[in-house]
């Protein structure tokens, strides 16, 4: 499962607690919301962890 989180956003920091792994990527994607710019992380998640969550 894969997650792609603001890097600061709360939300990030929560995803990583129950067991999300950054992505190693060349490059830092970046969008634009609203006129803001976000710089996004990829973050992965094992599935037998997610399952083990739910």
């Amino acid at each position: 499962m894969y997650y792609k989180a603001r890097v600061t956003d709360p939300a990030y920091y929560c995803y990583k607690a129950v067991g999300f792994r950054d992505v190693v990527l060349d490059t830092t994607e970046t969008y634009y919301v609203l006129g803001e710019e976000w710089e996004c992380k990829e973050m992965v998640i094992e599935r037998s962890l997610f399952h083990a969550l739910n």
